[in-house]
């Protein structure tokens, strides 16, 4: 599922990179932007499977928060730290800005704390993620039974929904002025992202009874996944010719239909993961599962360095 994700992630970032320069309006234009919708579950993808391995790895395992959070911060944050600082550096020699260590030191601090460059804002997010991770541990060992899992993720859903809701035709309209960092700039604040880390660890702690009910409804959910999917050539329509919005809203990711769509897509992502666990071993798919080892192994240094690769 990573490594799906990834793939998928870079080709979002490489489709908006490649899109910038084009004539606004020309054919190719629009091709782009009518296929880039298509793409943004990825995001979301990531979410649904961090809060998945961090629960299938700490629920019912005996668990020493400090040395958790130094074990993650450390893992994250050493690479966050140093490529925010090398990337600056690269950006003022390819655009040949004077650069001064004073400067340095202040977009550095700057990208740092903001996670707004260099496509950071997924660590920033994690961070947010291990800090509160032991209080939802406690919470979910707290509520107890399935079915208050079960609220607690329909309650999720529908607050993700009318959040959603809010950003596409609220935030939009309304003056940010004075707003704290992390609501104006929502994308990387966790609590955009509530349901899917939610989602992700009700699938860890109820496994089985997920994968059966999933398993058991596979082809309607396969057939509303690929309708949703050719639905998003539908939502670009009406968000550029119906309501009119600029590139950066049209292509938004927090929007309702991209939030049910990519649910689904998630779901999908989860259930093909399945079925090449149970061919990952014969012979005739070693090559492909040798690719998938070795793309599982690179993904966080691919999504770092990735800011290289869409430079040149």
């Amino acid at each position: 599922m990573r490594v799906i994700f990834i793939f998928g992630v870079l080709a979002n970032h490489a489709t908006s990179a490649v899109t910038t320069p084009m004539t606004a309006e020309s054919a190719p234009w629009y091709i782009m932007l009518g296929t880039h919708l298509i793409l943004h579950f990825t995001r979301m993808g990531f979410m649904f499977v961090s809060g998945l391995v961090l629960f299938l790895g700490h629920y019912n395992k005996n668990r020493n928060w400090p040395q958790f959070w130094y074990k993650r911060y450390k893992g994250s944050g050493i690479p966050y730290l140093f490529w925010n600082g090398v990337f600056i550096l690269g950006t003022a020699w390819v655009t040949g800005a004077a650069m001064t260590p004073g400067t340095w030191f202040h977009q550095w601090i700057d990208a740092v704390l903001h996670a707004n460059q260099f496509y950071m804002y997924y660590l920033l997010v994690m961070f947010q993620l291990y800090l509160i991770f032991p209080i939802l541990v406690w919470f979910f060992h707290k509520l107890g039974s399935l079915r208050n899992h079960m609220i607690l993720l329909i309650l999720s859903g529908t607050v993700q929904l009318a959040f959603l809701f809010w950003t596409k035709y609220v935030f939009p309209n309304v003056s940010h002025a004075g707003w704290p960092y992390m609501f104006a700039n929502y994308g990387n604040f966790i609590g955009s992202y509530q349901f899917y880390f939610i989602a992700g660890a009700f699938t860890a702690i109820h496994y089985k009874t997920v994968v059966a009910f999933l398993q058991s409804h596979a082809k309607w959910i396969y057939s509303i996944t690929a309708v949703l999917a050719v639905g998003t050539f539908g939502l670009f329509y009406f968000n550029m010719f119906i309501l009119k919005l600029s590139r950066h809203y049209v292509e938004l990711i927090h929007q309702p239909y991209l939030g049910v769509y990519s649910s689904f897509m998630v779901v999908t992502t989860f259930m093909l993961s399945l079925e090449y666990a149970k061919r990952r071993i014969r012979p005739s798919w070693q090559w492909f599962s040798n690719f998938v080892g070795l793309s599982s192994k690179i993904s966080f240094g691919v999504y770092l360095l990735q800011t290289v690769a869409l430079t040149a």
